[in-house]
């Protein structure tokens, strides 16, 4: 995806991804509202009822197809109800060309058909065949983005020469690819789920469907597209704003979107703590969900706070390396987030233990509120302070929602902030056991 990143913006520049941003967002929104909870149906009931997995594939076939469908032809229907009595809609859009955010909504139906076969891979416990899905998905992405997207005249990082490839479609081409990357994932999951489950296109079973849906976790998929509203509705007010203002512009952004990009892949370190522990807080006994609680913000605090240490020191060279002089002032903007974005690191794992431990009702009202402080913040702040103000706007709400958690963390599990945030002489062994795994040392004495 850096690749991907990369090529976007050194051939868009920072008003065509800020363009890209505006019609991108819908579709995305779309992504996740679209599930309505099928995903965590599926899977629930692929590892726990597997005869009626056939059953699930066929409804998420249809679902996907349906929900998508119907998203679409909402979307659609809403612009022009709006655009007949509010035709200044369209200042939303700046100089995006509409049928190019009309043609990317087509992506909705397959990629919730991807997504939903995807879940039911996932239930089965086949995350090494989804990690291979998801690589495969990214390398034709790449291929497509190079292609069609690629400006020739742009130059490449290090060796600082053009590409001298590419058909620089712009907009156009990153929605085709959207597109063809789309149907790629819905195709390989139709085929991967062939391996696993015989099942009939042609059919579909509303009685289980119904019986399903009673135990999708409301709560859940309710906290899932709050804290998913939470991390766009900056956007949204930027967007706003770029229209109907222009306190702010489309370069504007771009650049914000290139530190949001960022800093959603230093996130990938707490979700993917997150993602380990929950299995081992449903399973284990009480004494040992503290500890491994416990163990894990430690880990992730320190391990963030490193991370977004080093790169608020070095975050101007590697931007100007990555992406070219003119998204230098994307600094701004992740330095504001950063400390927020450190606190929300050990939320995470804050909230994955209150979910383990049936606690999911605090993260769907905490999301909520959260939702409501960023976007509150964000239209107070960004006519006095542009960008940098949206930033600091949401950090804050990071701040707030972690504050939150721990508050119904410890109500619940009664761990001190000490265990939670301070280093251990222990904590150490992790790290030295890996770095002798990496030359046998663990091999040999597991031998002896």
């Amino acid at each position: 995806m850096l690749c991907v990143s990369v090529i976007i913006r050194r051939s868009l520049g920072a008003d065509g991804t800020g363009e890209l941003a505006k019609i991108v967002l819908v579709p995305q929104t779309l992504w996740v509202l679209g599930t309505v909870g099928v995903d965590l149906m599926n899977i629930y009931y692929a590892g726990k009822e597997k005869e009626n997995l056939p059953k699930l594939v066929a409804n998420s076939f249809w679902l996907g197809l349906g929900f998508g469908l119907i998203s679409i032809v909402l979307t659609i229907g809403f612009y022009f109800a709006f655009h007949s009595v509010l035709p200044g809609i369209d200042k939303l859009f700046g100089d995006v060309p509409r049928i190019v955010f009309f043609i990317m909504l087509l992506t909705i139906p397959p990629y919730l058909i991807g997504y939903f076969l995807e879940s039911i891979i996932y239930g089965l416990d086949k995350i090494l065949i989804i990690n291979i899905k998801k690589i495969a998905t990214q390398v034709i992405y790449l291929v497509c983005i190079y292609i069609l997207v690629t400006n020739p005249d742009a130059l490449m990082p290090i060796v600082d020469k053009p590409f001298n490839t590419g058909m620089n479609l712009g907009l156009w081409g990153v929605t085709y690819a959207h597109i063809l990357m789309m149907l790629f994932l819905m195709g390989y999951s139709l085929i991967l789920i062939r391996r696993f489950v015989k099942w009939k296109l042609f059919s579909f079973d509303w009685n289980f469907l119904v019986r399903g849906s009673k135990n999708i976790g409301l709560y859940a998929f309710g906290a899932a597209a709050a804290t998913f509203l939470f991390f766009k509705v900056a956007i949204m007010v930027i967007a706003y704003y770029i229209a109907y203002s222009g306190l702010v512009t489309d370069a504007d952004l771009g650049l914000y979107t290139t530190a949001t990009q960022i800093i959603e892949k230093v996130l990938l370190i707490p979700s993917s703590i997150a993602f380990a522990l929950l299995p081992k807080v449903t399973s284990k006994a009480w004494v040992d969900v503290l500890s491994l609680t416990a163990k894990s913000s430690r880990h992730t605090f320190m391990i963030t706070l490193l991370i977004v240490g080093v790169l608020s020191v070095f975050i101007r060279p590697i931007l100007v390396f990555l992406y070219t002089d003119e998204f230098v002032n994307a600094c701004y903007p992740f330095w504001f987030l950063a400390p927020g974005i450190v606190c929300y690191s050990v939320g995470r794992v804050f909230g994955t233990n209150l979910i383990g431990i049936g606690k999911v009702y605090y993260a769907f009202y905490f999301s909520i509120v959260t939702l409501i402080v960023n976007l509150v913040l964000n239209i107070l702040w960004i006519p006095k302070w542009g960008i940098a103000g949206s930033a600091a706007a949401t950090s804050l709400a990071y701040i707030i929602q972690t504050i939150m958690l721990y508050w119904a963390m410890n109500r619940e599990t009664k761990i001190p902030l000490s265990e939670l945030l301070f280093y251990k002489r222990d904590d150490w062994h992790v790290y030295i056991k890996g770095f002798k795994g990496l030359f046998g040392n663990d091999i040999e004495n597991n031998g002896k």
